[in-house]
Formats: C-alpha cells, structure tokens, sequence
C-alpha cells in the first residue's frame, strides 16, 4: 500500500480513515456494561386467543474489554444469553443461544457483520453440518449482503443511517438437491444495534426495538 516515497502525513491521514471506518462500523454493533434493550414482537396469548404484542428485556450480563476486542454477553432476564465479539474483523457471535429469542436464526460461530462495512458488501456467515435422526447429513450455509442504508421506525424512534443487512440461509441434504433458500433482514442503528428484524414467521412478524439505554449516533456515511 505505500512505499518509502510516501509522504508521511499521507500514511498517518490513511490511518486515520481507517480507525473512524472502524469506529464507525463498531457503531453498528456496541455494548456497555449497563445496557439494555426491549424488542416488540406478537406472542400467542390463549386469554386474547390471538397474537399479541409482547415484550421481549435483554441486558448485557457480561462485559470485557482487551486492546482492541471487545466481548460481552447479552441474557434474558429467564436466564437465554448469547455471547459476542467484536474486534477489527466484525462482530461474532461465539454462545449458542439455549431457546427462543431475537436472534433464533442464527447458529453458532456466526459472523453477523464483516469489518470494514460498505455498501453491496457480502461475506460468509456461517457454514454447518449435523446428522439427522435417520442418520443423515444436513447442511446450512448462510450468506449476508449489506443492502443499504435507510431510516427505520420502531417503538423506540426514529433511527437514521441504519444499515440494512440481508442474510439468506440455505438448507441442504447431504447428495439432494437444496431446499429453497430463506431471507431474513436485521437493521442496525449507529450507537444502538439491532432496531428490526424481519420478517420472522408469518405469525411472529418483525422484532422491533421498543427501548433502550443506549444513545443513537448519526455518523456521516458514504451512500
């Protein structure tokens, strides 16, 4: 990338660009020893005898920080945690999650965002294989591709410079042909995380954030 010609405010300035990239794209995906978000979504009530909006706490029960990695864990208050890392290569989720939540389509390791972020970027979210009761093999390959940035409305406000991820997962029998693939899409808000997802199910629809501690930031983004 350089060479001994190269100016040295050159070099020091292109570093400099790199860093706000990647504080930029940690925006999408922060965390603080006391945070907490609340996500909306439709349960099955048998009193209303339909689906209903119900409230989904999480907060963050474990936090470290080391050089330039961040990890931390987020839990229900029923005791369901998924575990992160977010470092210069993105964000990975490295816990499985013990039942349903708002983040049930993902398995474990999962790369939800690939560092640096930009605009028609895709990457590999995670590749896997398990036997199934009849013995046998199954495959799941997921791919995400940032689609845009947009403005999102959820409970919780109105969210700028959102980034609009696209994951497609691909299930597959071992010498078959794949079954159809399936679309799913998560918003994330700079200073926030995950606003949206959607769509769940039919019946679930879309995760939308209904509160938060945490401060939405409105970085200037190239589009």
């Amino acid at each position: 990338m350089f060479n001994h010609f190269t100016p040295v405010f050159v070099i020091l300035f292109s570093l400099l660009l790199q860093e706000n990239a990647l504080t930029k794209d940690r925006a999408s995906f922060p965390a603080a020893p006391d945070a907490r978000w609340t996500y909306i979504t439709k349960s099955w009530s048998s009193q209303a005898n339909d689906w209903v909006p119900r409230e989904w706490p999480y907060f963050v029960s474990h936090f470290n920080k080391e050089d330039d990695s961040l990890s931390f864990t987020i839990q229900q208050k029923d005791g369901n945690e998924l575990s992160f890392v977010v470092d210069d290569r993105g964000v990975r989720s490295i816990k499985k999650w013990n039942g349903v939540g708002f983040l049930y389509h993902f398995r474990e390791p999962a790369t939800l965002l690939e560092f640096p972020l930009e605009k028609g970027k895709t990457w590999l979210v995670g590749a896997y294989k398990d036997k199934m009761i009849t013995g046998e093999d199954i495959w799941e390959e997921m791919v995400a591709e940032l689609e845009n940035y947009e403005v999102v409305k959820v409970p919780a406000g109105t969210f700028h410079d959102c980034l609009k991820v696209k994951y497609r997962s691909t299930v597959g029998m071992v010498g078959r042909k794949p079954f159809p693939p399936s679309n799913f899409y998560i918003w994330y808000a700079p200073g926030i995380g995950i606003v949206k997802i959607g769509p769940a199910s039919e019946n679930l629809g879309d995760y939308e954030l209904g509160a938060t501690n945490l401060k939405h930031t409105q970085p200037k983004i190239e589009k």
